[in-house]
């Protein structure tokens, strides 16, 4: 038997694999480090509520070449907002500390209560605070209208007038309907029991 003469080591592995692979690695290692490119988004406008303060977000928009701060108080169904661009005010740190500023002065004169918590209301389809009730205009007419569901997908209603019972009375008799209705649909309440 005749031995067979070592194969050469080179670079070049004989399957093409490994061939790209060290190709990969060399090209890797001279290239140039990637330019970090911000993300885009369609419209060419990119918020992100980066600024660590509760109704204070930032702007950048490229296609405007705008980029700032923009403030949004919300305050009993009213909204107030003002956008504190970085040119204006001498960089970004300046302009949030502006936009900051702005915010507390803002709530302050609205008497906003000042928290970072979010406040609990009354929901704007639910003004009465008890589920399944709320007081609306009926034909021009102020009614509690009682609300639920007896099967999925299927709402039922009625409604008690304010004008025949008075404010208080109708609201009685609609929680009372409500109660028995949630009975009827769920048995006794933890509460009865």
């Amino acid at each position: 038997m005749t031995a067979k003469a070592p194969a050469k080591t080179t670079a070049r592995v004989s399957s093409k694999a490994p061939a790209k692979t060290v190709r990969k690695v060399a090209a890797q290692a001279t290239a140039k480090p990637k330019r970090v490119i911000r993300p885009r988004v369609k419209g060419g406008s990119q918020t992100l509520p980066t600024s660590g303060y509760r109704g204070v977000s930032r702007v950048d928009s490229y296609k405007r070449n705008s980029h700032g701060w923009y403030v949004r108080v919300r305050f009993k169904g009213e909204v107030h907002s003002k956008f504190f661009t970085d040119s204006v005010h001498g960089g970004s740190d300046r302009a949030l500390k502006k936009a900051v500023a702005y915010r507390n002065k803002l709530e302050r004169d609205l008497g906003k209560p000042r928290t970072d918590r979010t406040l609990i209301v009354t929901p704007s389809r639910n003004n009465t605070g008890i589920v399944g009730v709320k007081r609306i205009l009926k034909e021009g007419a102020p009614v509690f209208e009682v609300t639920w569901c007896p099967q999925p997908n299927v709402l039922q209603r009625t409604s008690v007038s304010i004008r025949k019972y008075g404010e208080e009375e109708a609201l009685r008799r609609a929680a009372a309907i409500r109660l028995k209705r949630e009975r009827e649909l769920y048995g006794a309440l933890i509460q009865d029991v």
